[in-house]
Order: structure tokens, then sequence, then C-alpha cells
């Protein structure tokens, strides 16, 4: 048999001890200890349930102010809020009981106040007669402008054909732009504004593309080179003596089939110029000339192309937007180089990105005439990008217009979705289409990351991998201060979600789905939590 712990060895010596003052001091010192103990555990359960109930309660009062975002009625609303509250509190546990709740919808403003009563059970306490311990709790909601802009980048690589892994993103991005701006408008889209961007290997500026990069959309790169040609001939007469810097024209008596002794066996007249620099001989009573002729040539190609790479030189991993006043230029001579734009060279004063180029390749051993055009750069996904728009219908279109082809280069799509948001890129996208300023009141920004992929296409080496400029780019973007960073690793390998890890906002702003239907919430879970950035408690 199991000893007695010491404790009620201790009480069970109490209680057979027959001294009358003993039994008597332990009766009268019971109850107030275990009043002690018993309101100190039932006060911590109590504690426990309350910062539930308030939990609860900010979240019902969060679905008020998005039900009168979108439009509906106090009664509406009500019913909204004591449903929710309804669902949630059962969560909570089976001991507590709560009241009515108490809602005013604050007369003048856009507020929602709520507050509530709640009893829980005790248990150690009823020993004294009590029975529950009540409390109080409550919240309040407003909206305001909330002005929002959103950038959504979307990655359309070759690997995003496969396992219905497009159909599962068109699916939850439409979801996530209803939730954005429903359908039918209502208060819920004042000030909302959307933009769509997609990637693959490269990135299609379209209508952008000339005052991003400085070069005009169609383009004709030359290459030019020289040929130099021994010429030797004999004419019937003696050597003229040329005046300096003129040549000798006239119809001249040239062989025009040779013995095979080195004489003319036939002879014809042809008009002929011997040029000032020739070397003239006579010989036998004829003029044999020597001299070299020099002819130019001119290889040309013309491409039409909006694609553009990353960004080169300082402004490589900033928001920077490019000069759009820069020079536009629609021929590039010299094609034997690696020509991307008018900033192609560091610093790239004019922070231009850098655009596709036709270029005339020389094999080892080549001759001029001899070389082979390779155009870089010109293929790239047919989808341009959708600035900031409250057009729901461009955005739809957008969506279900996505193809998918090429690799993953990452940070392009980073850099894009930043730009459509930043600020100084108000020179490009101009008009209803213009981002906020970073500091403008009452307003929010937030980019949306996608992939499937590990970061793994770059053009400009020295500026580190795909990965690593996407972190460099994320970096700045942080830096801003006014930027949230949400992000969507879709069963993604871990580089890639390591990526879109670091460049989150923060663990609750990274989502990893794995199947279509997580991907579906992970989009929603990211429109609501926007949303949620737009009211203040």
């Amino acid at each position: 048999m199991a000893k007695s712990s010491g404790w009620r060895r201790h009480f069970k010596r109490i209680f057979n001890n027959k001294s009358g003052n003993v039994a008597m001091i332990f009766a009268l010192a019971i109850i107030p200890i275990l009043s002690i103990a018993g309101f100190a555990i039932d006060f911590q359960i109590t504690t426990v349930r309350k910062n539930k109930v308030q939990t609860v309660i900010d979240s019902a009062v969060l679905a008020g102010a998005r039900a009168m975002q979108a439009g509906k009625t106090q009664a509406e609303i009500t019913e909204i809020v004591n449903s929710y509250m309804t669902a949630q509190l059962t969560t909570v546990g089976t001991t507590l009981t709560c009241g009515n709740l108490n809602m005013t919808f604050v007369e003048g403003s856009k507020d929602i106040e709520l507050d509530v009563e709640c009893s829980q059970e005790t248990s150690l306490m009823q020993i004294v007669g009590r029975d529950e311990m009540t409390f109080y709790v409550s919240s309040a909601s407003t909206w305001g402008i909330g002005k929002l802009d959103v950038a959504f980048m979307f990655d359309v690589s070759g690997s995003m054909g496969g396992s219905n892994r497009m159909t599962f993103l068109k699916a939850a991005a439409l979801d996530a732009i209803d939730t954005l701006l429903p359908e039918g408008g209502g208060a819920a889209t004042e000030d909302v504004r959307i933009a769509m961007i997609s990637y693959d290997s490269m990135f299609n500026a379209g209508d952008y593309f000339e005052d991003v990069t400085g070069l005009a959309q169609e383009r004709t790169y030359i290459y030019e080179y020289e040929t130099v040609e021994e010429i030797e001939f004999e004419y019937k007469g003696t050597c003229d003596t040329l005046s300096s810097g003129s040549s000798n024209c006239d119809r001249r008596q040239v062989c025009k089939k040779w013995r095979r002794n080195g004489t003319c066996r036939r002879w014809r007249y042809k008009t002929i110029c011997i040029p000032y620099e020739s070397t003239q001989v006579n010989s036998g009573g004829n003029c044999l000339v020597q001299f070299t002729e020099t002819t130019t040539f001119s290889e040309q190609r013309t491409i039409d192309s909006t694609c553009v790479w990353e960004r080169p030189g300082d402004e490589a991993f900033s928001d920077a937007a490019p000069n759009a006043n820069a020079p536009v230029s629609d021929i590039n001579v010299d094609a034997n180089e690696y020509v991307y734009n008018g900033g192609d060279e560091t610093p790239n004063s004019e922070a231009l990105l850098a655009g596709g180029y036709a270029r005339y390749h020389l094999y080892d051993g080549d001759e001029p005439d001899e070389g082979h055009w390779h155009t870089e750069g010109t293929s790239c996904n047919p989808h341009e990008p959708l600035p900031l728009t409250d057009s729901r219908t461009d955005l739809i279109n957008y969506v279900n217009a996505l193809t998918t082809n090429g690799g993953t280069a990452g940070q392009q799509g980073i850099a894009w979705a930043w730009y459509m948001v930043a600020e100084p890129w108000q020179t490009i996208f101009t008009g209803d289409a213009a981002p906020l300023d970073y500091d403008e009141p009452d307003s929010t920004k937030a980019i949306i990351l996608m992939t499937d992929g590990s970061f793994n296409r770059e053009e400009f080496d020295d500026l580190g991998d795909s990965f690593e400029q996407a972190a460099d780019l994320c970096d700045g973007i942080k830096a801003t201060g006014g930027v949230f960073i949400y992000s969507v690793a879709f069963q993604a390998p871990t580089s890639g979600q390591d990526i879109l890890d670091y460049c989150s906002s923060g663990p609750e702003f990274s989502f990893s789905p794995e199947n279509g239907e997580e991907l579906s919430q992970a989009y929603q879970a990211i429109a609501t939590s926007i949303s949620d950035l737009r009211i203040s408690y």
C-alpha cells in the first residue's frame, strides 16, 4: 500500500489529536485558508475567461465595422455582431455565462461601441457561498477615410502551369478582390485601389517601357564593318600624273583576258577611276595600277519588345523612379557590344531599367561578314502591369488572362510590386493610378508577394543572385516604414519559403499553403487583414 503524502499525514495527526485547543484552532482557521486559496484559483480562471471574451468582443466590433464599410444597415450590423458573439462565446467555456450584448452606434460618427457583462462559475469559493465572479468587457471601433493601395505580385513561371496551380491561384485572387472591392461598391470600396503585376524570367513593362528604359519600343541595332580589297589592273597607255586629292577617271582599255605568260590577250574599254593613293608603274608601254579599295557595310536588326530586366547601377535596390524625360533612343550603333539602354553603365544616374537588345556576334576566327545576329531579353509574359485601380472589371480580367512560361526572376516581381505603390513613381504612374505619398494621412500600403519556386534568374550577377537581390529589395521596402509586406509561398521549396519569410513584415504576414483550399484561405486571410488595417480600435 502506498504511503500517505506529507500533508495528509500532517492533517491526520491534527484530527487524531485529542487536545481540544488544537481542534478548535484548526476549525476556525480552515475556512479563511480555503477562502483565500479558492479566491486565487477562481480569480485566475476568471481572468483567463475575461481575456478570451475581450478577444471575442474585439473581433466582433471589427466584424461590425466591416459590415458598416459594406453599407449594411444598423439592424443588419447588430444581427451580424450578435451572431458572431454567440458563435464565438461557445468556444470560451461551458461555465461562462454572458448577458445581452450592448451595442451603441455613436451619433454623428461611424463609431461602434460594445460592452457585455459575463459571469464565471466558481469552484472552491462555493464553500463560502460565492457561486460566480462577474466582470465587464468593452470595445469600440471606428473607420475613417482608410485610403488603401495594394499591389499583388503573381509568379507565372512555367512551374505554375502544373498541378492546377494557376487555376487555384486565379480562384484565390478573385476571392481576394471580392473582399477588398466587394461587388456593388459601397463604403468598403471607398479609396481602395489595387495594382497587379506578374513575372517570369523577365518583366513586361508594356506601355511604360520607354519611360523606364530610355529606349524606343521599336528599335534598330546596327553593326558596321569595313572590307579592304587589294586591286590590281593594267591598261594600255602610259601612267598619268595625278593631282593631289583627285582621281583620274576616263574610258580606258583594260585587260579582259590574260595569257598564261602574264601578257594581255584581249583588251576592252571600261571607265576607270584611278585613286590618288594608287601605285602606278609603266611597264612595256602599258600602265600597271595597284591600290586598296575599302567598302563599308552595315548589318541591322530591328526588334519590337517591352521586356525588361532588373535595374543596374546605384539605384538597383531603391524606389527611385527612372527619369521619364531621359532621351529615348531608337538606334544603338556597335551592336557587337552588350547594349541594354542609355543607363547600363554605373552609376546609372537616370535610374533606368535594362531592356532587351539585339547583338551581332562574331565567333573566334569569323570575318565580320560571317557574324550572326542574336536577340537577348525579348521573350517575357504578355501581361503588362496593371497600375492602381478600383475597377473590378480590369482586375478580374487581368487575373483571368494570366498564362505561364519561363523561369523565376522573383527579384523583378518584388521590385515592380514595390514600384506600383512607391511614392517616387508618381512620375511614371500618373493620374488616378498615382501611388499615395508614404506619409498620406489615414492611409495604408501593402504588397502581396507570391511564388511557387526558388528565385533562380538574374541578368546582373554583380548585384548578387536572384535570392540576394530579392533580400536587398525587401530591406529597401522595409526601410521606407510605410509598406506592409505579405507573402504566399504556394507549394514552394525551402529556398522559396525562406526568401518570402525574410521579406514578410512578420510571421503573421507569411503564408505557406500546400493545396488549393489553403491557398484560397491564405488570400482571404490577407485580404481580411488588409481590411482590418483600415480600422482602428
